[in-house]
């Protein structure tokens, strides 16, 4: 519908599809209907309050297009869109039909967004109804239809391992500029990982220095658990004899914070911490390297004999939690990597471990990292100390598992 029609007459449909073709002169058409602007504006279908409210709802729909299910966003995005093609359809003054055709364009500029993403997880994209889709946006707008009943997408099942990571780095983005008063858009992200946990090197535009934000994803620990860990990691970098990254709590004295993804039935939890400088994987030949690893295992084990450190609730690891209902044992998945014979030689390990970890008395357990290879432990830019890092399996249990891991992890290499 152009902005003129809005002024025209009818013409005349004497001659059955409409007399007045391109062909009739112009002397021959009935006059335009000379009526001012200011008087159809009286008779308008829109105020400038009901395309401020479009334009609200819009990017509100927007900043939700990042945490909300997509097809619940996609249902609101195309009642937002019937709005629009509805006033459209009516009669109002030029400015306000270019109004409504700009927030029309910016709802199919989210649309658009949606959809790819909505088709990429359900093989599913909206299709345009019966019509060309070149006809005038007031004729069209209101046809999008609505998407099939297929299943919710899950965030696990659904998405590839790029647009997880993706969708994840989006999340945690926002998260820095709503609880850590970090600018998270312009913050620059290096991803380090992504398994159960993904794990980024964040700099901010504003800072030298960096931070690790770690999104717990998956069988992660429950939050509460989290802040145990936090606390534990608080108590051991105040104590200044291991070094251990530096916790940074939220804007309100958080040490976690829930994070909600999408079409994802799991618990996600999010911790800062600021990045440990130096050397991954220290280089245990050169002289008194493997010294300072036993060294910095004791730092930690030290405190954890003497520092009391209330309600740290963590799991439990011992020779049952760890080997006989670990999943190498309990799990079709690991009796098919280890085979028969490698099942047995686990068992018999494990027969020969229990006695050991159940020997000595409460000075010999205590709070341990729980995954103490030589992977988690960095040399400092000192160049004679060596720091831990990685503390999301820490828990109870004898200290001689952290040992017997840092030693396994040098073997294993050598």
């Amino acid at each position: 519908m152009s902005v003129a029609g809005h002024a025209r007459e009818p013409r005349s449909h004497a001659g059955g599809h409409g007399a007045a073709s391109s062909t009739t002169s112009s002397s021959t058409r009935p006059p335009r209907n000379p009526r001012p602007w200011a008087e159809l504006a009286e008779t308008a279908n829109v105020d400038n309050a009901d395309t401020d409210e479009l334009l609200d709802q819009v990017v509100t729909l927007a900043h939700s297009y990042l945490s909300k299910p997509l097809r619940e966003v996609h249902f609101d995005l195309l009642r937002v869109c019937d709005r629009a093609g509805a006033l459209l359809r009516g009669r109002q003054p030029p400015s306000q039909t270019r109004d409504l055709y700009l927030v029309a364009g910016s709802i199919c500029a989210v649309l658009a967004n949606v959809g790819m993403d909505y088709g990429r997880t359900t093989a599913a994209q909206p299709q345009a109804r019966e019509g060309s889709p070149t006809r005038p946006l007031s004729r069209t707008i209101s046809q999008y239809p609505r998407p099939r009943r297929t299943p919710v997408p899950t965030f696990t099942h659904d998405l590839t391992h790029a647009a997880q990571l993706d969708l994840l780095e989006t999340l945690t983005r926002a998260a820095l500029t709503e609880h850590y008063g970090l600018d998270g858009e312009a913050a620059t992200v290096e991803v380090q990982q992504y398994e159960d946990n993904a794990v980024w090197r964040i700099t901010p535009s504003d800072r030298d220095s960096s931070f690790v934000a770690r999104l717990s994803v998956r069988d992660g620990r429950p939050a509460h658990q989290q802040r145990s860990e936090m606390r534990w990691l608080e108590s051991l970098a105040a104590a200044r004899t291991a070094g251990v990254p530096e916790l940074l709590t939220t804007t309100s004295g958080h040490y976690v914070v829930p994070i909600e993804i999408p079409d994802h039935d799991e618990p996600a939890t999010l911790a800062l911490l600021h990045w440990l400088p130096g050397t991954a994987e220290p280089p245990y030949r050169q002289p008194g390297i493997a010294q300072e690893m036993g060294i910095a295992t004791a730092h930690l084990h030290q405190p954890a004999a003497t520092v009391p450190l209330p309600e740290f609730d963590r799991p439990v690891w011992d020779a049952e939690t760890i080997l006989l209902n670990g999943p190498a044992l309990t799990s079709p998945g690991g009796h098919e990597q280890l085979g028969a014979a490698g099942t047995a030689t686990l068992c018999k390990v494990t027969e020969l471990i229990t006695p050991a970890l159940q020997e000595g008395g409460p000075g010999d357990r205590g709070r341990i990292h729980g995954d103490l290879h030589r992977e988690n432990m960095i040399a400092l830019p000192d160049g004679t100390r060596v720091g831990v890092m990685d503390f999301d399996d820490c828990g109870t249990g004898h200290y001689l598992l952290d040992i017997a891991t840092v030693l396994s992890s040098v073997h294993r290499i050598a």
